[in-house]
């Protein structure tokens, strides 16, 4: 007998892959040299295993929020896998929360906090 797709699954046909991949180089204070290269290649990989992918190159603050709390608020039952890719800079606070930072960013700031 042929097995039927379970119900808390989606069927192949339904199933969803999501990327946001994020690369920020142009930091007004220390630019760097690769992160939207490397942004371009891993989006370019990801689009070749069929996944629906947003990028961002050298976003602002708030368009890289913007583009969080969509791709967060798109996630459901039918995305199978979700991909988050960031490169640029980031920083630590007190040894234990790493944050991203967009361009003109205060170095203490935090960023992508918790909802």
């Amino acid at each position: 007998s042929a097995s039927r797709p379970s119900a808390s699954r989606p069927s192949a046909s339904r199933a969803k892959k999501m990327a946001l991949v994020v690369g920020i180089s142009n930091y007004p204070s220390s630019p760097l040299a690769n992160p939207v290269n490397d942004a371009k290649a891993v989006a370019k990989k990801l689009k070749q295993m069929g996944f629906d992918v947003v990028m961002k190159l050298d976003c602002s603050e708030e368009e890289l929020t913007a583009a969080h709390r969509e791709f967060t608020d798109a996630l459901s039952s039918d995305v199978v896998c979700a991909v988050f890719y960031f490169a640029g800079h980031g920083c630590e606070y007190q040894n234990q929360t790493t944050s991203l930072r967009p361009p003109h960013a205060p170095t203490t700031a935090t960023f992508l906090g918790r909802r």
